[in-house]
């Protein structure tokens, strides 16, 4: 997948590619263009595009995926929990993601070589809060006023030279020490949760 944004909305773009891109070039056809900055990110972000087409990327455990309107739903089965599990290269990375699920908790899980979980990030809608996790420390902040369960909401974690930070719609919730090197992350939930995007970033 490739995107494009520019100054303008009409050259603000996503494709899909069918291969693997090695390499691009800037070019213009009969106007004069000035390129003032140019970056290039490794990872990737998934729209869940292809309806009923669970995404290569990711491996289900402990309950069903169903892909449908443009999301991702994972729902647990025999009462426990479920995740999207995948592979992250990065050492330093940002990941992003619109989630929404069951008031008994959901979220994001930071999984380390061992396959222990190196952090965690729980929003428990019920009780109105969220907890974040890394390297044995634990922060508990309020949900913001006008917080709805209904919605989805953007969460961040950035894992950024030995340091975890999480967010919440671009606002920073808490920072801790990061103990291990993640090598995979899941979404998961205690009963069921919906992720209408997921974005990968090197940092």
């Amino acid at each position: 997948r490739c995107s494009a944004l520019i100054d303008t909305p009409d050259l603000n773009g996503a494709i899909t590619l069918n291969s693997e891109a090695t390499e691009f070039e800037l070019f213009s056809t009969d106007a004069v263009v000035e390129f003032s900055a140019l970056e290039v990110t490794y990872g990737f972000e998934e729209l869940f595009e292809r309806a009923n087409e669970i995404p290569t990327r990711f491996a289900i455990d402990g309950g069903t995926a169903k892909v449908d309107d443009g999301s991702m739903m994972i729902k647990s089965a025999d009462d426990g929990q479920v995740s999207a599990v995948f592979n992250v290269p990065y050492k330093n990375f940002e990941l992003t993601a619109n989630l929404i699920g069951s008031a008994d908790g959901y979220g994001l899980f930071f999984i380390d070589d061992d396959g222990q979980v190196a952090a965690f990030l729980t929003v428990y809608s019920d009780e109105r809060r969220i907890v974040f996790f890394s390297a044995g420390e634990t922060v508990t902040v309020d949900l913001p006023e006008g917080f709805e369960s209904e919605e989805f909401r953007q969460y961040q974690v950035v894992f950024l030279n030995g340091r975890a930070i999480a967010g919440l719609e671009g606002v920073e919730l808490a920072e801790l020490a990061a103990a291990a090197d993640v090598t995979r992350v899941a979404v998961y939930a205690e009963a069921e949760a919906t992720v209408d995007m997921i974005r990968l970033t090197a940092i």
